[in-house]
């Protein structure tokens, strides 16, 4: 009998500091797409408040309780994270399991958003994009999902299958912007 073993997205790579940022793949969490039928919104939204303390979130938003949080992720869809879908909410929405089709990679540091920047077409001055804020964007030539997580800290997630490109790029202009400090 064949024995299968689970791999991470970037199987296993390290965390790697580089100058002022630090890069670091992010596994293990359960990923539901969440995508409402039509005319339920509120009635979905209300679903998710009692089952785990926030709503659908509106364009651009985060919500989260606890180590659950929903990301908006792209025009009526959310990704609800590290929860369990409530059996209630698929009378309101499609849920569909993501769990093994998207990477995640935090950037985490003073030089984080100096990184992005050299990617990301989105301002990501900690004022126009604050903490618990999400985009869907390029970084580079892949389509992501930028969620600032901390003050200097973000998470980035793409397609399973563009986990090594992912990781290139972000480590590429994490290099750039190290040696750029490093100038007299």
């Amino acid at each position: 009998m064949v024995e299968l073993k689970a791999k991470s997205a970037l199987g296993g790579q390290s965390a790697v500091q580089i100058g002022a940022v630090r890069l670091q793949e992010v596994e293990g969490s359960k990923l539901s797409a969440i995508a409402p039928f039509a005319g339920v919104d509120a009635k979905l939204s209300e679903a998710m408040e009692l089952a785990y303390g926030f709503g659908f979130p509106e364009p651009g938003q985060v919500l989260q309780k606890g180590q659950a949080r929903c990301v908006w992720f792209g025009h009526r869809q959310a990704l609800l994270i590290a929860a369990t879908p409530d059996e209630t909410l698929a009378e309101l929405a499609l849920i569909t399991d993501q769990s093994d089709a998207w990477c995640s990679v935090s950037a985490v540091g003073a030089a984080a958003e100096d990184v992005l920047a050299r990617l990301c077409p989105v301002d990501l001055h900690l004022r126009a994009f604050p903490v618990g804020h999400t985009a869907r964007c390029p970084l580079g030539h892949i389509n992501v999902s930028l969620t600032r997580v901390a003050a200097d800290g973000f998470e980035i997630m793409a397609f399973r299958s563009m986990a090594a490109s992912l990781w290139h790029e972000v480590t590429a202009a994490a290099e750039l912007v190290a040696a750029r400090a490093a100038l007299p």
